[in-house]
This record gives C-alpha cells, structure tokens and sequence, in this order.
C-alpha cells in the first residue's frame, strides 16, 4: 500500500476520533490534516478508504459508520455508496434495502436529467419532480442573476431531517434534495427535489411539503441582483392549507 493510502486511512481514523460525525466535515478535516494539498482527500477517496478499513474488521471506522449512518456520503459516485453499504450489512449492522435519501448543496450546474433518473426503481409507481430554475423577471423588475449562500452544515442537516420526516409522513420510498449556491445565471436549476414512491398521490404532497418547507425553515439565503438594484429575499410564505395539515400520513392513491 502506498505511502498516500496508509496516511489518509490513518488520518481518517484520527478525525473520526475526534467526533465529526458528518461525512462532508470528516472530508474537510482530512484534507486539512494532510499537509501536501496535492494530495488532499476528495469524498469518493474517502469512502474508498472507510471501505477498506470497514472490510478488514476496523472497529473504530465501522463504529463512525453505524453512529452516523444518517450522513453516509452524498458526494462520492453513487456505485461507492452502494458498496459502503454492503459492507455495512455484511457486519449486520444496516440493510442494504433502507432508503438513502440523496442530500446535498453544490455549486457546479445541477444535472436534473441524471438525477432523475438515478432517483428511479423498479418498485415506483411515480417519479414526482420539482425544478426550480432562476427567471429573468420579479414583480415587474428585469433579473440579471442570482448568488445564494447557506449556513452549510446546519442546512445539510435539516434537509436530511426534512427529507426523513417526509418518507415517514407521506409514505414515499426515497427523497432527493440539491440546492445550489454561489452565482445562478437565468434559466440555470437552482433547487431540484425528486420524490420518488409507489403512488403518485403521495409523490406530489410529498414534493409539495418539501419544497414549502424548505424555504420557509432551512438556512438559505437569495440575493437577487436586477438592473435597477439588489436584494435579499424572504423566503416565501409558508402555504396554510399545508401547514395546517394533520401530520398523519395521508391516504395513498
């Protein structure tokens, strides 16, 4: 094994004692422990490496694992995701048929296309979609661009619990949530929710609830530049009849 892979096995095991239970946190700090920056950690090496350490029985890295399964990486390709997690059930530890909601903030150009149809599967019946793109105009004002910011790691985390609430309010199979932040130029997607579930009707509510919910709760933040001026916009109004829904889940269709 080269010197690179025992240094980054090494120094995710000191990271991960050191209690940062979110993945995108353990790739952040790994890379900072690392002192050549040529070879700083992306999250696909990783999940590679905690892979490794998982499969050769290391106690510590499958306890990182187990505590925070709710943050197993979002980032790497999703072939590694579904790898990590057989070694999981290879230790009894998770079934490899629990959903993994996919959750993340990105600033490259959402691919809807891809998502979508990664977010299919043979049980559906529905792939309900929300893609909210940026437009040219605002109550009568012409819209040149779009830059968002986000408290990251607590956005992160209340996405994940959003999407977590709506499988076990609607009854929808998984949940997928991207958000971009930085500079959006018109016509680019600036949140992309896919809810994918046996039934349509819970599909739409359930994409309906997210997007609501998420503007009106998660720490995000719109600038809006226009050629007369700029700025921050509120979220929107939060839509009564939804908030004022019981919070069983609703009958499927």
């Amino acid at each position: 094994m080269s010197d690179d892979r025992v240094e980054l096995r090494e120094t995710i095991l000191s990271v991960v004692a050191d209690d940062y239970e979110e993945f995108d946190m353990v790739v952040s700090e790994a890379s900072k422990w690392i002192k050549n920056s040529a070879n700083a950690p992306d999250a696909a090496q990783v999940t590679q490496a905690l892979m490794e350490l998982i499969a050769e029985g290391d106690v510590q890295a499958l306890k990182y694992v187990e505590d925070s399964s709710r943050y197993i990486p979002v980032e790497a390709e999703l072939e590694t995701i579904r790898d990590l997690w057989f070694y999981i059930t290879e230790q009894g530890k998770r079934r490899l048929s629990e959903p993994v909601d996919y959750i993340a903030l990105t600033r490259e150009r959402i691919d809807a296309d891809r998502i979508v149809s990664e977010s299919k599967s043979g049980e559906d019946g529905a792939v309900v979609v929300f893609d909210g793109i940026v437009r040219n105009h605002t109550l009568g004002r012409s819209t040149l661009h779009l830059d968002y910011e986000a408290y990251e790691e607590m956005a992160v985390r209340q996405m994940r619990e959003l999407a977590a609430k709506a499988r076990e309010r609607f009854g929808v199979r998984q949940v997928t949530m991207v958000h971009r932040l930085g500079r959006l130029e018109i016509g680019e997607t600036s949140v992309l929710i896919v809810v994918s579930s046996a039934h349509r009707s819970a599909a739409f509510e359930a994409c309906r609830w997210l997007i609501d919910t998420l503007k009106q709760t998660v720490p995000i933040w719109k600038k809006e530049t226009f050629a007369d001026g700029a700025v921050w916009a509120p979220g929107e109004p939060f839509p009564k009849e939804i908030a004022l829904q019981s919070e069983e889940t609703p009958h499927e269709a």
